[in-house]
C-alpha cells in the first residue's frame, strides 16, 4: 500500500511476488495481498496496460493454491476480458478454457455456473464447439432450478441452442426451446395468479420477461422439431406436443395445422400460400 500510494506500481509487483516466496510466509498474508491488488481503490486506479501486468503477476502468485482460489479464477476472468476488449480471442481462450472452476469449493454455485457460461461464450466466438461441449457439461442441469440462478438458466440454454444449431442438432434445439418455453411459461403464471415472490427472484423473472418472448419461443420449438428426422424420438416429441401442449397450439393456429399435418399419415401439400404465409 505504501509503493501503491507513490505510484511505484513495478515495485509493488516485485514486493507482491517476493513476500509470496518468501518462506512460511502465512496463507493469511498472501490473501490480504492479492484482495488490495484486486480491490478497486488499487485496480481501477490502473490504466489498462498496468492492469494487465498486475494481473499476470497475481495469477503467477495464486495459481494452484486453494485458499487464493477465489482470487486467482477473478485475475483469469479480469484478465480474459481485456484480451477479449482487444479481440485476442485466441489468447483469451487459451488463458480462461482450462480453469477447473467446478472444482473450487470456496466459491458457491452461481459464481461457478456464471463462470462456465463465461467460459461457453469465449469459446462459442472463437469456435471452438467441442471444448464448448465438454465445459456445458460442466453444468447439473438440475442446480439450475435453484433460487438465484433464474436468469443464469436462460442464458445457458440460449448458449445450448448456438451450439446445437451450429452442429445441426435440430431436436435438441427444439428441447432447449421448449425447456425455455416451459419455464418463462411457469414465471409468467406466477405474476398472473400473484403468487408471493421474494426478492431478488423476484427481479429476476422480471427482468426475464422483459427481454423474453413466449409465443417466439413457442414457435422455435415447434419449427425446429418439425424440421427434424422422421425418426421414434421426433414422432414422440410430435405426440407429446400434441396432447401437452393443445391449447398453445390452438392459440397459435399455424403452428397447430403444421403439427395435425405432421401427424396425420397422409401427404402433405404445400402451396404456394402457405409458404408466404408470415
Amino acid at each position: 500500500q505504501y509503493v501503491f500510494e507513490r505510484n511505484q506500481l513495478d515495485l509493488m509487483r516485485e514486493l507482491i511476488v517476493s513476500l509470496n516466496k518468501r518462506r512460511n510466509q502465512s496463507k493469511n498474508a498472501i490473501t490480504e495481498m492479492v484482495k488490495f491488488a484486486l480491490s478497486p481503490q488499487v485496480y481501477d486506479r490502473l490504466n489498462q496496460e498496468e492492469q494487465v501486468k498486475l494481473l499476470k503477476t497475481l495469477i503467477e502468485i495464486t495459481e494452484g493454491k486453494i485458499y487464493v482460489e477465489l482470487e486467482y479464477s477473478k485475475s483469469v476472468r479480469l484478465l480474459t476480458e481485456i484480451y477479449m476488449s482487444h479481440n485476442q480471442i485466441e489468447e483469451a481462450s487459451k488463458l480462461i478454457q482450462d480453469i477447473q472452476i467446478e472444482t473450487f469449493g470456496s466459491v458457491d454455485r452461481a459464481y461457478k455456473v456464471d463462470y462456465i457460461l463465461f467460459q461457453m461464450r469465449i469459446l462459442l466466438q472463437k469456435g471452438d464447439y467441442i471444448r464448448t461441449l465438454i465445459v456445458s457439461n460442466k453444468v447439473n442441469r438440475k442446480h439450475l432450478n435453484d433460487e438465484g440462478l433464474e436468469k443464469l438458466k436462460v442464458e445457458f440454454y440460449n448458449l445450448m441452442i448456438r451450439y446445437y444449431l451450429k452442429e445441426e442438432k435440430f431436436i435438441e434445439v427444439s428441447k432447449c426451446f421448449k425447456t425455455l418455453y416451459d419455464f418463462v411459461k411457469s414465471i409468467n403464471e406466477k405474476f398472473l395468479k400473484n403468487e408471493t415472490i421474494k426478492e431478488p427472484v423476484r427481479a429476476n423473472y422480471q427482468e426475464i420477461l422483459s427481454q423474453v418472448n413466449l409465443n417466439v419461443l413457442f414457435v422455435n420449438y415447434v419449427m425446429y422439431l418439425t424440421i427434424c428426422p422422421p425418426e421414434l424420438e421426433t414422432r414422440n416429441m410430435l405426440n407429446e406436443l400434441n396432447i401437452s401442449y393443445k391449447k398453445d397450439l390452438e392459440e397459435c393456429p399455424d403452428m397447430f395445422q403444421i403439427v395435425t399435418k405432421l401427424l396425420s399419415d397422409d401427404i402433405i401439400f404445400i402451396d404456394n400460400n402457405f409458404l408466404n404465409n408470415e
